[in-house]
């Protein structure tokens, strides 16, 4: 009986149990390796903490940095430009206070506060009023050549495709020289580069662009404004010449057809008169030659 009860107490495990055993020691070892593994995760991301806070410090510096370099950095001047175009007139009062009357086809570039030097560019032409400042200085940037004055109003026809410029003083003192740049040998007694002639009312300045030369008239200082007064003065003037300004106080174009003809001289002085009639005017002191207005355009034969 003995030997029997022996047996029942050590009895060995079923398939079953030695199955169950051996998964729960698997997942055990499982779990114990997880853990390892997300421990030596989190040592490797501890480790890498001090090293993100210096980088993000080094960002926001940079950031920072460059913020307040875009804050102190000057920006760029603001430019203001006014054009008119062909039969065009208008009427521009700078910063200053100064006045420019502008005419056909011209254009006026000034920033929006003067400095030192009260600097405007043109192309075209403009009557100035300019409003007196000994210690600022107005000077007009045109073409070849510079305009300097204190407070005066003078008169600056320079387009870009015509032979000459030329400088009307109506009241004041005005300088006027030759910017470094333009090339040609200075006319004897004519202003050269950082050499400004002064002219007084009633000097008109004439600068030759294919000789690079000056040269000096009087004339009415009221002929500075003629043109505000619908008048138009042509002293000597090719035909080529006169029809650009034509062209630009009408609104048209002209095809002068004969060659010749567009480089002969014509003196006329008119008020008031529409194309029509200047170009009747035009030839008749031009030996009778025929001209004809389709649309906009002025044919001359």
């Amino acid at each position: 009986m003995e030997n029997q009860s022996d047996e029942q107490h050590y009895k060995l495990p079923g398939e079953d149990d030695i199955e169950r055993a051996s998964l729960e020691a698997a997942r055990k070892a499982i779990g114990q390796v997880a853990t390892m593994q997300r421990q030596e995760r989190v040592g490797r991301i501890m480790a890498l903490v001090p090293a993100m806070k210096v980088a993000a410090l080094v960002a926001v510096a940079s950031s920072l940095a460059f913020y307040f370099f875009l804050k102190s950095k000057p920006s760029a001047p603001q430019v203001f430009t006014v054009a008119t175009k062909a039969g065009e007139r208008r009427r521009v009062t700078l910063p200053d206070g100064s006045v420019a009357e502008l005419n056909a086809a011209s254009d006026i570039t000034y920033p929006a506060h003067f400095g030192e030097t009260r600097e405007v560019r043109l192309s075209g032409e403009a009557f100035f009023k300019v409003k007196r400042d000994t210690a600022h200085p107005f000077v007009v940037h045109s073409g070849e050549i510079d305009v300097k004055v204190l407070g005066t109003s003078f008169n600056v026809k320079a387009y870009q495709n015509d032979a000459v410029s030329r400088v009307t003083v109506a009241t004041g003192k005005v300088g006027v020289q030759k910017q470094a740049s333009s090339p040609g040998v200075p006319t004897p007694g004519a202003p050269a580069p950082g050499a400004p002639a002064i002219l007084l009312p009633g000097d008109q300045l004439i600068f030759d662009h294919v000789l690079s030369s000056f040269s000096l008239r009087k004339v009415d200082p009221k002929e500075a404004a003629d043109w505000q007064q619908q008048a138009l003065s042509f002293e000597f003037q090719t035909l080529r010449d006169i029809s650009a300004e034509l062209g630009r106080v009408y609104g048209v174009t002209f095809d002068i057809r004969d060659t010749q003809l567009a480089g002969k001289r014509f003196q006329l002085r008119v008020k008031n008169e529409s194309l029509a009639n200047i170009l009747k005017l035009l030839s008749i002191s031009g030996d009778g030659f025929s001209y004809k207005i389709q649309d906009k355009v002025v044919i001359i034969e």
